[in-house]
């Protein structure tokens, strides 16, 4: 009989991904029986007004520094778990829990952890659990009131954190963030810049609008850097935002801008950004995570919310990343990073010190090593 594996989320735009991520690449392993819940279907009326809450103040710089001071205070923490798992329908989560009796549960959020240590507690379930901690910067909301055995992290400085933060250091594993494309086999920069007719003797900057969505406010970022007309290529990505790519592409007709492309929403971009020297962005933790994985130093815009507001102070605490506040300071950082390449190799340097590599191979065989596979 195979080895059962429960891989547990709350929906939202990282956690979703790689929870779907790890159960395709398991599915493909065909090792392991897999099931994959997602909490927030089990929310009941508290609950459903805790995530509005949340994803409020994630769009407030204000009072999202204000919640993640509340979640980062241990004593604070311990009550909120307490009401976290309130926040949930329990009966139906231990029934679809315990129908499926895992050997091993994977966690991509605290609630999931706490939900499952309290099983663990009373010995409803035996199995072993891993968090993975999907925040560059984790808060001690993560770790409060969390039975578990293992703790997974994106890279050796968030392990440190965690250290800092009491957890042993022997169950905390820097495993990178499982994500499929990265993975996988990326074309050579010189057949991608030929294949969007980019010049391959000078740098190329990759500017992200802000992901999937594309915000307006990046157009006078991305107007002033083109009208310098420097000796950069520059792949801008509009995202889904039609109008924006649509003014982008006649500033670049009217000014005769050259070695400027500009692309709407493409589903995979880590050919691209491979491609590139240099990353352009808002401190998105979905584009970060990718600077990081593909080794790409980063020029950080103004943030739209709290939670990027801490993914800024994190990479620029640790030389991944530089931020400007304005569409003349990006200019003046770009010239810099032109005229001063060994700035770039210093960066790209501490970049290379992370190990992301193979993540996804190293939770399975991490996996397939603590339970065996029957």
């Amino acid at each position: 009989m195979k080895k059962k594996v429960l891989i547990g989320y709350i929906k939202d735009d990282k956690s979703e991904e790689i929870a779907n991520t790890l159960y395709n690449y398991f599915i493909c392993k065909n090792t392991f029986e897999i099931k994959i819940i997602d909490l927030s279907k089990f929310s009941n009326k508290v609950g459903k007004l805790g995530i509005n809450i949340y994803n409020h103040a994630k769009h407030n710089i204000q009072a999202f520094s204000l919640l993640y001071g509340m979640i980062n205070n241990k004593i604070i923490c311990s009550h909120i778990s307490n009401v976290g798992i309130k926040a949930f329908n329990i009966e139906k989560i231990k029934n679809q829990v315990l129908t499926f009796n895992p050997d091993f549960v994977i966690s991509l959020n605290p609630n999931v952890s706490y939900i499952i240590s309290s099983f663990k507690k009373e010995m409803l379930i035996n199995c072993k659990l891993l968090t993975l901690i999907t925040e560059l910067n984790p808060s001690k909301w993560w770790i409060t009131n969390n039975n578990s055995n293992y703790f997974a992290v994106d890279n050796i400085i968030t392990k440190f954190a965690l250290i800092k933060m009491g957890i042993n250091e022997k169950i905390i594993y820097p495993f990178g963030f499982p994500k499929n494309s990265i993975e996988e086999a990326l074309e050579d920069r010189k057949t991608i810049l030929r294949k969007y007719s980019l010049r391959e003797d000078i740098p190329t900057f990759m500017f992200f609008a802000g992901g999937t969505s594309g915000y307006d406010y990046t157009y006078d970022y991305f107007k002033t850097l083109v009208k310098q007309n420097l000796p950069i290529n520059i792949i801008f990505m509009a995202g889904k935002n039609r109008s924006l790519k649509t003014k982008c592409e006649n500033c670049c007709y009217k000014n005769k801008i050259k070695n400027t492309l500009v692309l709407g929403y493409i589903k995979s971009i880590d050919n691209l950004m491979n491609a590139s020297d240099f990353v352009i962005t808002k401190p998105g933790s979905k584009t970060l995570i990718e600077c990081i994985a593909l080794k790409k130093p980063s020029i950080l815009i103004p943030e739209i919310n709290g939670e990027e507001l801490y993914n800024a102070k994190f990479m620029i605490k640790n030389h991944y990343s530089v931020k400007v506040k304005h569409p003349l300071a990006l200019t003046r950082k770009v010239k810099m990073y032109i005229k001063y390449p060994f700035l770039t190799k210093s960066m790209k340097n501490k970049l290379n010190k992370v190990n992301t590599n193979n993540s996804l191979k190293s939770i399975y065989d991490f996996i397939s090593k603590e339970i065996g596979s029957h």
